[in-house]
């Protein structure tokens, strides 16, 4: 999952939690602009410790995936 997917979902549940831009970034300690970067997907890095402090707030979590091509390289090795 990349910034953008990530901030497609921020965004879609901030909305529904009926949350502006603004408040979510005061209930998280971030900045209104870098929850509307990383909404618009123009955010390169936010760093692991706010990210998911973020998501937590949002009762969204992230999973770590491993794509097949990885996958395949990986079980090569063994």
């Amino acid at each position: 999952m990349n910034f953008r997917e990530i901030g497609l979902k921020v965004a879609v549940r901030r909305i529904a939690l009926g949350l502006t831009q603004d408040r979510l970034a005061k209930l998280c300690g971030l900045s209104r602009s870098t929850i509307h970067h990383l909404e618009a997907g123009t955010l390169n890095d936010l760093g692991a410790t706010k990210l998911f402090s973020l998501l937590s707030l949002l009762g969204l979590s992230m999973a770590a995936q491993m794509h097949e091509n990885q996958h395949d390289a990986i079980e090569k090795t063994l």
